[in-house]
């Protein structure tokens, strides 16, 4: 497809469905953001807007799910680099009534898969997180926590990451956050989850025009500090598994 990026890329946290959410509020920065990402290598993503069930402090953004999936329609009708399936970035407050919303079809899985890319409040303490995902994973979902690196729990205690490497829970970084971010413990924690193995997806978490898509360096840092198998899994392989190819029936 006359591809000249250094890597491929699936980007399994972005804010570019127009007019829902903190993210893109046109169809124009929505083009943009693609146009950037396919650029750095990026060959699909899960549209991931913010979504709860329940009103979370302060905030005022959660669309209903026919609001995100009218705006799906209108970015599917014009022309993107790169195939694109819908998702959601699930603000869990209460994990029985973020799996209540699931189950009644409030909330979006990933790509209609049992995957949630689970977010959590930045001062959730760690038997939060845990007992939410101890609940959905009780559902039959799968949580992958988006950037914990971003987490209070996270920063400056990688023995907490180490315990998500004991509970067997996947986590999804941002890829910026690797090596572009500019605060210590962020990055820090992101390395971290990186030498245990806890990332199963990379994200650009772009919210155009005030963050556009920042791969390349995150991406290096990605291929250089771990092995071949394990990079191309987490920069693609993972998500493509998950989300783009058919399974038989």
């Amino acid at each position: 497809m006359g591809m000249t990026a250094k890597y491929r890329f699936i980007d399994c946290h972005c804010h570019l469905l127009p007019n829902v959410d903190d993210g893109s509020y046109s169809l124009s920065l929505s083009q943009e953001a693609f146009r950037r990402l396919r650029e750095q290598g990026c060959v699909g993503c899960v549209l991931t807007s913010h979504m709860c069930f329940g009103n979370r402090r302060g905030y005022h953004w959660f669309p209903p799910r026919e609001r995100i999936e009218a705006a799906c329609e209108e970015l599917s009708a014009v022309s993107a680099p790169f195939p694109f399936r819908l998702g959601a970035e699930v603000n869990v407050q209460d994990a029985h009534s973020t799996l209540h919303g699931l189950r009644s079809g409030k909330l979006l899985s990933m790509a209609g898969s049992r995957f949630i890319l689970a977010e959590f409040e930045p001062d959730a303490d760690m038997d939060f997180i845990l007992d939410g995902v101890k609940v959905l994973r009780g559902g039959g979902y799968e949580p992958v926590l988006a950037h914990p690196e971003r987490l209070a729990a996270f920063m400056g205690h990688p023995e907490n990451l180490e315990l998500l490497a004991k509970e067997n829970v996947p986590v999804q970084v941002n890829a910026y956050s690797l090596a572009r971010e500019k605060k210590a413990p962020v990055r820090e924690a992101a390395r971290r989850a990186l030498e245990l193995r806890l990332i199963r997806w990379l994200g650009s978490d772009s919210h155009p025009p005030r963050r556009w898509p920042q791969l390349s360096e995150g991406l290096d840092y990605l291929y250089s500090h771990a092995p071949q198998d394990y990079a191309d899994a987490v920069a693609f392989g993972n998500a493509e598994r998950d989300f783009f190819t058919v399974k038989e029936k």
